[in-house]
């Protein structure tokens, strides 16, 4: 099923901003246990831990290293944490980022089988400046996982894949016209849920576009823009308010060397 573009807004919204602590290249969030888990795709051990002020926890350590860490979501008391899947900038296979970990009661590994999506699956061999697969949101949605593709684009749409949250087959594939952009985080609110979109590649040197907001009153619902634009390489967000939107912006760094820390910043816009 195909979705309608949305009229584009032009409203700005402002916003507050400082440095996160712990985590250098924060790519996802989720709430948990009254606070929040932040997944860094630099460190697929743990997850950081903070409270919604964004003071530390004690981070949470993972059963399954799961490299590039780029989605968060829960199914009641079951943790999904899903890596990236891509692979890396030369097109080399990363396996430790084809994993979908989901933490309850035990731990698990979910596989993913994109037959029911033959593109998805012929741009596994891409790297993801190429448009090659690439997983970088995550909900759930009526009993199934719900991922958000920063690609590949489907005829210049992003795309939403539903899989079975028991056998990881994909169950439906559904386009969004983000305006050329695809998925950079999915979140839930109310009946459905928020959307953050970025370009598929990296921007060129010197370029440095703005990330939107986005929402869908249900899966497969036509989009609607919100009057609010996020910075450039926003990676996760929380909406604390019917007002109030928490972002994470990724930093720069390798596990044990940071050199450009993450920030963090709380942007003001009105929620459906």
């Amino acid at each position: 099923m195909e979705t309608a573009r949305a009229p584009v807004p032009t409203e700005a919204a402002a916003a507050t901003t400082g440095t996160l602590v712990e985590s250098c290249e924060p790519s996802a969030m989720s709430p948990w246990n009254g606070g929040l888990l932040v997944g860094d795709n630099e460190v697929g051990t743990k997850l950081f831990a903070f409270d919604l002020d964004l003071s530390p926890r004690a981070p949470l350590p993972l059963p399954v290293d799961v490299q590039d860490i780029e989605a968060l979501a829960t199914w009641g008391s079951t943790l999904v944490v899903v890596g990236s899947h891509s692979r890396n900038k030369e097109g080399k296979p990363r396996p430790g980022r084809e994993r979908i970990l989901l933490l309850g009661d035990e731990a698990r590994l979910l596989p993913l089988d994109l037959a029911a999506c033959p593109g998805c699956a012929a741009a596994r061999s891409l790297a993801p400046n190429e448009g090659g697969f690439n997983i970088e949101g995550a909900l759930v949605i009526g009993g199934a996982l719900v991922l958000g593709l920063r690609g590949p684009l489907a005829a210049g749409k992003a795309q939403l894949l539903s899989v079975d949250l028991t056998s990881g087959a994909v169950t439906g594939v559904v386009t969004a016209d983000l305006g050329g952009e695809a998925f950079r985080e999915l979140v839930p609110w109310k009946a459905g849920f928020l959307a953050v979109s970025g370009p598929v590649g990296d921007p060129p040197p010197g370029q440095a576009p703005g990330h939107h907001l986005w929402w869908f009153p249900a899966l497969g619902a036509p989009p609607e823009r919100l009057a609010a634009d996020l910075p450039t390489s926003t990676e996760a967000i929380y909406p604390l308010s019917p007002s109030e939107v928490l972002y994470l912006v990724d930093g720069d760094g390798k596990a044990g060397a940071c050199a450009t820390p993450g920030t963090h910043g709380r942007l003001r816009v009105t929620l459906p």
